[in-house]
């Protein structure tokens, strides 16, 4: 009988053990940096805290230069390397309404101010349970 309740006791244990890390080490993925420093200044990389799951789209994503949305043909790429938590976007500034880009100034200029907002709908999530969502954000580099 005894040996039983040591049994019992010792997978109680165990599974209290087992939840225990697991709620304490789980936490939802936050952005750690946001770098604008490629040569083209069309590029932008968002760096999280830890890996990430699921997936994430154009959609999702915002982007403003000095106020104004860059959309459609501008907002030129979306990638990631969730594994990483890495997601990088891509940009075109030219023809973007209110900027005054002319000819081939395709890319962030001196002075200009760029703002990178997410908002999840719940597809982008931590990578060591899939359980978490990331968070949402907007800042600016």
């Amino acid at each position: 009988m005894k040996q039983s309740f040591s049994f019992r006791s010792l997978v109680l244990l165990v599974g209290l053990l087992i939840s225990s890390v697991l709620t304490s080490e789980a936490a939802a993925p936050v952005v750690s940096s946001i770098k604008h420093e490629t040569p083209s200044q069309q590029t932008t990389v968002i760096q999280f805290d830890q890996s990430l799951s699921g997936s994430t789209v154009k959609a999702d994503w915002s982007i403003f230069v000095n106020g104004f949305a860059v959309t459609g043909a501008n907002f030129t790429a979306i990638a990631t390397n969730l594994v990483a938590g890495r997601v990088t976007i891509n940009f075109n500034l030219f023809g973007v309404a209110g900027l005054g880009h002319v000819g081939g100034e395709t890319y962030l200029k001196p002075g200009e101010v760029l703002t990178i907002a997410f908002t999840n709908p719940g597809t982008l999530k931590d990578g060591a349970t899939g359980l978490l969502n990331a968070t949402s954000f907007a800042a600016t580099p």
